[in-house]
């Protein structure tokens, strides 16, 4: 059941990774304009806010999440595998990318569902099972990246179907070997977004992570070009992203022993604060060595932040909304904070001429803010005794 659960994770990152980056370029060669194409992207991020909710819902309902998971990458493998129609017309190819990633964020709360399922009291071995998702997405991006300069953009896509089909066996491979199962649903009647609304000791941490998430935003996009105006070469940008990816696997390894120490709520606080001083070491020392080590930052940027959100998840959120709650974290962080970020990050360079990591910094700020407030009104104390517990 492990193995499958890994597997799972495993294809299901490594279709996302492979299909990120290269996802613009293929476009390009379909003939789609670069202001269609900026449009497009806008509306792929708006997808989510839409898709999300309802496959939350639809999870937490039905109590079997990797069910309708599977049914959702059945629905996706078949919009990848229709995009390789030769001479679809653009407006064909438009809409079955915004399906796309309409369909393929809402699968990552479910497989974060199934993890914390399998790990013990307070998501205690979360992040042990997480870091093959990582390990995924860096697998796919690299080995995209190789069929792209050898095969062309077409066979990236190709590679993207079969992942997702992979993904798919392993979903099956889950419900034949049966999860354990869910708890009784003491909720029945109650609709999984009210009862999320309900428990109001989850909303400071879920904000708080989101925030944080979000704070990657100019990482994510407009850095590499900031670095490149800046004459650093491929190679060395190539060197920083994949030192962190190697951090936020180690984070994850090193999750399980962190999280004995710390509850959620102060994890939280210490991943914000560490964040914060890896994007101002990145703002004011713009070398590639410096910038590798600042990297490793990427501990608590995701790795600890994810590990403490399922720990909070865990103990504040009953088990017919914990789907919801994954993804109204996912839905905010990637996006209106993750834009709003970005957006500000933009500002920054443009108006006073420094790097958009110096936004970033508030952002983690404003994170350590909240968790810090909800520490100071008793919120780390109950924290505490779940974990003694």
């Amino acid at each position: 059941m492990r193995l499958n659960l890994s597997l799972l994770l495993i294809t299901l990152y490594a279709g996302q990774g492979a299909w990120i980056p290269y996802v613009g370029l293929w476009l390009t060669e379909q003939g789609i304009s670069a202001v269609s194409l900026s449009l497009l992207f806008s509306v792929m991020l708006l997808s989510k806010v839409v898709s999300s909710p309802i496959v939350a819902h639809l999870c937490d309902t039905s109590g079997r999440p990797e069910r309708v998971g599977t049914v959702l990458s059945l629905g996706l493998a078949a919009c990848y595998a229709t995009l390789l129609v030769p001479g679809l017309p653009a407006p064909v190819i438009v809409a079955l990318v915004i399906l796309a990633s309409a369909i393929a964020p809402t699968l990552f709360p479910i497989a974060d569902r199934l993890i914390l399922r399998i790990s013990g009291p307070g998501g205690s071995n979360f992040g042990r099972h997480r870091l093959w998702g990582s390990v995924g997405f860096a697998s796919g991006t690299l080995i995209a990246g190789q069929i792209a300069t050898l095969g062309g953009l077409d066979w990236v896509i190709a590679s993207v179907a079969c992942l997702t089909v992979a993904a798919i066996l392993a979903q099956v491979a889950l419900q034949w070997h049966s999860l354990p199962t869910p708890a009784i649903n003491d909720n029945r009647g109650q609709a999984p977004w009210r009862v999320l609304l309900g428990c109001c000791a989850i909303w400071p941490p879920l904000i708080a992570a989101a925030l944080i998430f979000a704070s990657n935003a100019h990482l994510y996009t407009l850095a590499p070009l900031e670095w490149s105006d800046a004459q650093m070469t491929l190679r060395s940008i190539s060197l920083i992203w994949a030192a962190g990816i190697a951090a936020e696997v180690l984070g994850f390894l090193i999750g399980a022993p962190i999280l004995r120490k710390f509850a959620p709520s102060p994890l939280l606080l210490i991943a914000a604060l560490l964040s914060a001083v890896r994007w101002l070491i990145m703002a004011l020392w713009p070398d590639p060595a410096i910038l590798l080590l600042a990297q490793l930052g990427q501990v608590a940027t995701v790795a600890l932040t994810s590990i403490a959100f399922a720990a909070a998840v865990s103990r504040h959120v009953p088990q017919d909304a914990q789907v919801s709650a994954f993804a109204m974290f996912t839905l905010l962080a990637m996006g209106p904070f993750i834009s709003l970020a970005t957006l500000a990050s933009s500002l920054v360079t443009v108006s006073f001429a420094v790097s958009g990591f110096v936004a970033m910094i508030p952002v983690c700020l404003l994170a350590a803010g909240i968790t810090g407030i909800d520490l100071a009104k008793g919120g780390g104390n109950s924290d505490h005794q779940n974990v003694r517990n």
